[in-house]
């Protein structure tokens, strides 16, 4: 499914750049839990306010997904630091690169973190767990797309 295409992406990707091998895990890896996050936090309160009443009501949920936005950057430019100061991956740390990384990092989850309410709201209303379908489905597509970006 959506892993063996990523790793199919991340095959021909490292074959023309062979520092992705480096980035890529980081890239997918840190917004595939953020997203995990939001989207157990959401079926939690699904869980929570089953009755049908509550479960009409709209969780907005956008304070958490923009602490868990926010909580990219820093981890991501610890992670370009740590690049940097250790020689890691042989990846010139220059201005454009660090921006298009820090663009490209904030983009992924960002595009995840809009994916997965509607994901974990989708599974809901057919009666099947959010916890057990979407947290796969989401690392996945996080797999697939942060290989892409």
């Amino acid at each position: 499914g959506l892993t063996s295409l990523s790793g199919l992406l991340l095959e021909r990707g490292v074959q023309r750049h062979p520092a992705l091998a480096l980035v890529v895990p980081v890239v997918s890896g840190l917004a595939g839990n953020l997203t995990s996050i939001g989207a157990s936090r959401l079926s939690t309160h699904l869980h929570l306010n089953s009755s049908a009443v509550l479960a009409k009501r709209r969780e907005s949920g956008g304070l958490t997904r923009r602490t868990l936005l926010l909580l990219n950057l820093p981890l991501q430019t610890a992670f370009l630091a740590m690049i940097g100061f250790l020689s890691i991956g042989h990846i010139q740390l220059t201005i454009t690169f660090i921006a298009a990384y820090l663009l490209t990092t904030t983009l992924h989850p960002l595009l995840l973190l809009i994916v997965a309410p509607r994901l974990v709201r989708w599974l809901w209303a057919r009666s099947l767990d959010p916890d057990t379908f979407s947290l796969p489905l989401l690392t996945a597509l996080g797999d697939c797309t942060g290989t892409l970006f």
